[in-house]
């Protein structure tokens, strides 16, 4: 099947970018046959390269200059008519602002890849108003979001978590050493970018009240600044503070080898508000840790509940120390939950998610009327 995905970033600093190159890698056995344009220069022009695809760049430039806009528009339509794809995949909605208009008048079908939650911003709302054949969600969750808001069907697929390398490479004891803790104590730890959205200071408020019952816990938040939000560091050390976190909880700020950090910690949190996926929560499963997250959200579609993981309601700090607690005192109950987590994970391989995207694509295709 002939996709042609427009892609509206060229850097690898998020999972929509991730997610991107996980079907790149898969493409073959999941029977795509992909060309990329790219809208702006970047590492990842490269990476799609070295994966033996053709990758193109249109600099697009600024989105509100309508003469940019159409110039954009009028060069991925040259690409398509020459390359003559099924279908036209904007990767993200900004994208399809560009492809769907491309793809108009053409016997291609427009769709797009919904990464995050639909909102009233004018990217998303300007895409909404591009007509498109279908349009893919980065879950159930999401896709319900985003159906309710179109008249087009969504459909949702999971996105995956790149897990072949899930193996600690050394015990909890022996990496909490390492990384500076004391390797007898234990330690609960959120992974994630700077975001008021992710819930850092939701963990925060919970530790305050894990430490009241078990004065040796420790906590580390692993995640460094997010561009958008330079002051949420300050309000997160500023809090810290104030409960009395400072020599508890450390902040490491960004770190290259996340899997070591969360492989050290006895129970990781995912505290963030409408995760629209959660590909943190698949990584911790599938080293084999008890995890926390809440909902609603994606995560909802990950953890059953008491049997892989546990999930509680966004910004109840009391909800999230109580399930700290029940995690660390009943350590046999959380071993087990922890081992059916990396089960469960492997339902989020590359290769899966690849076939989820494909049979959601063709799922999507307008019929072709039968031949007289």
């Amino acid at each position: 099947m002939k996709t042609l995905i427009v892609m509206p970033s060229a850097s690898c600093h998020g999972g929509a970018e991730a997610a991107l190159l996980h079907l790149i890698q898969q493409r073959t056995a999941a029977g795509l046959e992909l060309k990329l344009v790219f809208l702006e220069s970047g590492e990842m022009v490269a990476l799609a390269r070295d994966f033996g695809l053709e990758a193109e760049v249109i600099h697009a430039g600024r989105l509100r200059s309508v003469r940019a806009v159409f110039s954009t528009v009028r060069a991925i339509r040259e690409v398509i008519q020459a390359w003559k794809p099924s279908i036209v995949l904007g990767w993200m909605t900004k994208a399809h602002i560009y492809s769907g208009l491309a793809a108009r008048g053409t016997a291609a079908a427009p769709m797009y890849f919904q990464m995050g939650l639909p909102d009233g911003g004018v990217v998303d709302c300007l895409a909404r108003l591009v007509p498109a054949a279908g349009a893919l969600g980065c879950s159930e969750f999401v896709a319900r979001e985003q159906g309710a808001k179109v008249r087009h069907p969504v459909k949702g697929v999971a996105l995956a978590a790149d897990v072949s390398h899930a193996s600690a490479s050394a015990s909890p004891a022996e990496l909490k050493k390492k990384l500076g803790f004391a390797p007898d104590k234990p330690l609960v730890g959120i992974v994630g970018r700077l975001q008021h959205w992710k819930g850092m200071h939701v963990y925060l408020r919970a530790m305050a009240q894990v430490v009241k019952t078990m004065p040796a816990v420790q906590g580390v938040i692993v995640g460094g600044v997010h561009d958008q939000e330079p002051g949420y560091l300050e309000s997160l050390e500023k809090l810290r503070a104030e409960l009395g976190l400072t020599k508890v909880v450390s902040m490491v700020g960004r770190q290259t080898n996340v899997p070591e950090w969360m492989s050290a910690m006895d129970v990781v949190v995912h505290a963030s508000q409408r995760e629209p996926f959660g590909i943190v929560v698949v990584e911790a499963m599938a080293l084999g840790k008890a995890v926390i997250a809440t909902s609603p959200g994606g995560p909802e579609e990950i953890i059953t509940d008491g049997e892989d993981g546990l999930l509680v309601p966004w910004n109840e700090p009391d909800a999230l120390a109580s399930a700290i607690l029940r995690m660390l005192q009943d350590p046999a109950a959380a071993a087990q939950m922890a081992s059916r987590a990396r089960l469960r994970s492997e339902d989020f391989s590359t290769a899966s998610y690849a076939l989820r995207t494909a049979s959601a694509l063709r799922s999507l295709l307008p019929a072709v009327p039968a031949a007289a």
